[in-house]
């Protein structure tokens, strides 16, 4: 009768992965390690569930080394193993852990994320061993790094596998995948491993029926999510050992065992989701009363690890800047994804050093992510789903810790609490009881005034969260962005008025409005600017022409005929009057040049304008 074993050091390990262990302290198995590894090192592919924060990492990281180490892999004998993530700080974890349980192994490791410099990145990611990559990076090395060649690889891992398809990673995937070896290739056996930690339903049947997946419109997310993952395992995997460690999939019945329920969780069917020493509570707030709340809290727990989550990198950016502002008396910190990598990778360090602080994060945090003794997770903001929830939960009572994870609602938004405990979530409906409730309002309009900065921060962010609901697809949930009290919110966040929201029916009633009051609005009239001399003379000219040209039509139209002499004694007049005005334009010319002289000189604007004026009056004298 097989045992599972509970510690490492009843595992068939090589001696330099036990020294590794024994260095980071880890002794006893958790049981997705209990349960997937012993598979793993038999060459097995696994695809593997657990709940956040259970040890997912150490279950591929310790197979990976051993299968490299039982094959003797040497520096030179290139690319062996390569692990994906969808986050450039989950890869960063990833590689953290790996170089410390391998620092023995005499195998080289990289880190190929976005951010790093590309070049430098080329120039040594042919001579790697191992690989923690993003997507992106590492198809681009793929297709434009003539030293990097996968062609022998050992073990391909994906963690948060079904993120990485839910990201829009699944093209870059299928292009990933043309350059690894086929799994059944009689040249080289690939070992391939997923880990999650919210999967979808998912049978051995799945992936081991020829028949191609049905065709249904109207699919929701979580179909379109299970089948991308049916069909990515289908070309990695013939027959996978599937292991659901003390969770199961999401909306499935039934419990496993090892999960007991404590006294004080509310009674639920089913495998509760989340960490078992995980308190969880949901509060009702108005949205304009959130960051009043959030601000009493941290004032009344100075010294405690707490990440808080919102919806939108400008939220993020704007409680940062104003909240640092306000000295709150404990350290703040930012992460969000449109962040540079080197500032991203500065705040995941300083925050997991720190003893105690703030960090206000965006989903970007939720996933893989391991904080160490992380007390409060805050979602001041509800999540777009229950995996969503999960994850953000999750970075709170992390390897059988304790921790506290607080939901605030809006009180339209309580409709996410049968969506919680649909899926066995044990989560408690409380009021927050704080020593002293704190305003902001006025504090937040006087920095606002100081620094206009934050004041755009703050107008971006009200922006952001309202188009972020009007974008969410459960209205029942999140109803309208038209319904939000903008105008409150905007008050209590020290804003002089409520941002305009392009697409709100707000936003369009008030363009129907302007173009409105423009129907019935007289243009203002310009007054034109008096004529110059020059324009004068012009429009003198003009007249002469059409005066000369009517005088022609009127002759033409005169009754009888005209004799030769006549025409040629006209046509000597015309000279002779031609004549006398040449002459009378040349005496004039001559008494305005020396009038001229005695002013400009010669050559001046001024005497060119008294001659020009000086002729027209001339020409208007003779007509």
């Amino acid at each position: 009768e097989y045992v599972a074993p509970k510690k490492f050091s009843q595992l068939p390990l090589s001696l330099k992965t036990r020294e590794g262990l024994r260095e980071m302290d880890f002794r006893s198995l958790t049981p997705i390690q209990r349960q997937s590894i012993p598979h793993a090192l038999a060459g097995r592919d696994i695809i593997g569930a657990a709940k956040t924060g259970s040890g997912k990492t150490l279950a591929f990281v310790i197979p990976l080394l051993e299968n490299l180490y039982r094959q003797r892999w040497q520096r030179s004998d290139g690319l062996g193993a390569l692990i994906l993530a969808p986050t450039r700080e989950l890869a960063i974890q990833i590689y953290s852990v790996l170089t410390e349980v391998g620092q023995f192994h005499s195998l080289s490791c990289g880190l190929v994320v976005g951010g790093h410099h590309l070049e430098t990145e080329a120039s040594v990611v042919g001579r790697m061993n191992i690989l923690v990559a993003t997507p992106g990076r590492l198809l681009h090395h793929l297709q434009e790094s003539a030293e990097l060649n996968a062609d022998h690889l050992a073990v391909f891992v994906m963690d948060e596998s079904d993120m990485l398809l839910e990201m829009g990673f699944k093209s870059t995937l299928d292009a990933i995948l043309e350059y690894l070896p086929a799994p059944s290739s009689a040249a080289n056996s690939l070992q391939t491993l997923m880990f999650t930690a919210t999967p979808p339903p998912l049978t051995i049947e799945d992936f081991t029926n020829p028949q191609p997946l049905p065709r249904v419109r109207g699919k929701s997310k979580a179909q379109k999510r299970k089948e991308a993952l049916i069909m990515l395992a289908r070309v990695r995997f013939e027959r996978p050992e599937l292991i659901y460690a003390q969770t199961q999939a999401l909306s499935l019945k039934g419990k496993t065992e090892g999960d007991a329920e404590s006294a004080d969780t509310p009674k639920t069917t089913g495998v509760a989701p989340t960490p078992k020493r995980l308190v969880q509570v949901a509060v009702s707030q108005d949205p304009q009363d959130k960051l009043n709340t959030l601000f009493s809290f941290m004032r009344s727990h100075l010294h405690v690890r707490c990440i808080v989550f919102v919806s939108t990198q400008r939220q993020a950016a704007h409680i940062h800047a104003a909240f640092q502002e306000l000295e709150v008396g404990c350290p703040i910190m930012c992460l969000s994804g449109k962040q540079r990598q080197t500032t991203r990778q500065d705040v995941y360090f300083k925050f997991h050093n720190a003893k105690s602080g703030y960090l206000i994060a965006t989903d970007v945090a939720a996933r893989g992510l391991d904080f160490p003794n992380v007390d409060y997770v805050i979602q001041l903001d509800c999540p777009p789903d229950v995996r969503s929830y999960l994850h953000r939960a999750g970075r709170a009572a992390r390897l059988d810790r304790r921790g506290t994870s607080l939901l605030l609602l809006a009180p339209s938004e309580k409709a996410f609490l049968t969506r919680l405990r649909a899926e066995h979530v044990p989560i408690l409906e409380k009021s927050i009881t704080l020593k002293r409730r704190i305003s902001i309002t006025s504090a937040l309009s006087a920095v606002m005034a100081k620094h206009p900065k934050i004041l755009h921060l703050g107008k971006k962010a009200i922006v952001s969260y309202a188009k972020s609901i009007q974008c969410q697809s459960d209205k029942e949930v999140f109803g309208k962005a038209d319904d939000l009290p903008l105008a409150e919110m905007a008050m209590a966040w020290g804003l002089p008025g409520v941002p305009v929201i392009r697409g709100s029916a707000a936003a369009e009633a008030q363009r129907i409005q302007d173009d409105d009051d423009d129907l019935f609005t007289e243009a203002p009239v310009q007054e034109r600017p008096a004529p110059s001399a020059v324009s004068r003379l012009i429009s003198l000219k003009r007249d002469r022409q059409q005066a000369a040209e009517d005088a022609e039509s009127d002759e033409e139209s005169e009754e009888g005929s005209v004799s030769s002499s006549e025409v040629e004694g006209s046509g000597s007049e015309s000279e002779a009057s031609e004549s006398e005005s040449e002459s009378e334009g040349s005496v004039s010319d001559s008494d305005s040049d020396s009038d001229s002289d005695s002013e400009d000189g010669p050559s001046g604007p001024a005497a060119k304008r008294a001659a020009l004026e000086a002729l027209a009056l001339s020409m208007l004298k003779r007509k």
